[in-house]
């Protein structure tokens, strides 16, 4: 199989003004699907503000995916029936509703990997702008006596120092995949649950099927707009100063991409899964 990054760069030029990049590259031999709980208040731990969302990861033998399946069906369901995602829209947030419900969810990072060469492949996407970043650097375990039982599986403790947080994981032997939820792999089983220090992120492994699977693959919808290619660090930052601290000349959008209303400047209470990045 080809590397990931030389399938993008060979990709981008001819389906951006498409809108989609859509690349299946092998059969799904497993899905996992976890609960990713986020704390979005780590100023006041009491109060416990969280927001959980579904994910999930699909598997093959030479490759693997993280996403968020609420978003691409959303995505999709815009790129290819824009008029019952319209439908859909005005169902949901109706004139006067004081609440927005994002059809997409929160979720908006999709992970795809290059087990044979260790080549991980983030997609990022924040206003009007994708970005795309390549990454090798996989967590350092160690592995513990620990055990305990997640979905039916003897499940071993590991635990890693990974770009500004302390993890731990539970992986199941008796999966022989070296994957798991965000970038959290590289264990001799599949990690069933992941948790930082603080539990400002946790996953929980809900449910394994190997039936009924999509291929894995490239599955990305775009905007007009092309893709922005920088480092990790650099985006991160980026990121951290359009989405947690409100710097953002990016305008909130109608569903017919007329300009709306400017995005009220705010200051997050939480960070990103990496700490790691210039953000002071």
């Amino acid at each position: 199989m080809k590397r990931l990054i030389f399938l993008l760069l060979a990709l981008v030029s001819l389906c951006s003004a498409l809108g989609s990049i859509i690349e299946p590259k092998e059969p799904a031999i497993l899905e996992v699907t976890y609960n990713k709980v986020t704390n979005l208040d780590t100023l006041n731990r009491d109060k416990k503000t969280v927001i959980t969302e579904e994910m999930k990861l699909r598997i093959g033998k030479t490759s693997s995916m993280f996403y968020p399946p609420k978003r691409l069906w959303y995505d999709s369901l815009l790129t290819n029936n824009f008029e019952l995602a319209e439908q859909i829209y005005r169902a949901a947030n109706p004139p006067g509703q004081k609440r927005y419900v994002s059809l997409g969810g929160n979720e908006r990072e999709f992970i795809f990997r290059n087990v044979r060469e260790n080549l991980t492949l983030v997609y990022q996407s924040s206003g009007e702008s994708e970005y795309y970043i390549e990454e090798t650097e996989l967590p350092e375990w160690s592995i513990e006596s620990d055990t305990k039982e997640i979905l039916g599986y003897e499940c071993i403790k590991a635990t890693c120092d990974y770009r500004g947080r302390h993890w731990t994981a539970w992986f199941a032997p008796e999966v022989p995949f070296k994957e798991g939820p965000w970038k959290l792999a590289g264990l001799p089983g599949l990690v069933l649950e992941a948790y930082d220090t603080n539990s400002d992120y946790h996953f929980t492994a809900s449910a394994i099927t190997d039936s009924g699977l999509q291929p894995v693959g490239i599955y990305i919808y775009i905007n007009q707009t092309p893709f922005v290619y920088k480092s990790r660090l650099k985006v991160l930052s980026r990121l951290w100063r359009e989405i947690l601290q409100g710097n953002s000349t990016y305008r909130l959008q109608s569903l017919h991409g007329k300009p709306g209303a400017a995005r009220p400047p705010h200051k997050s209470k939480y960070d990103f899964l990496e700490t790691d990045y210039p953000h002071e």
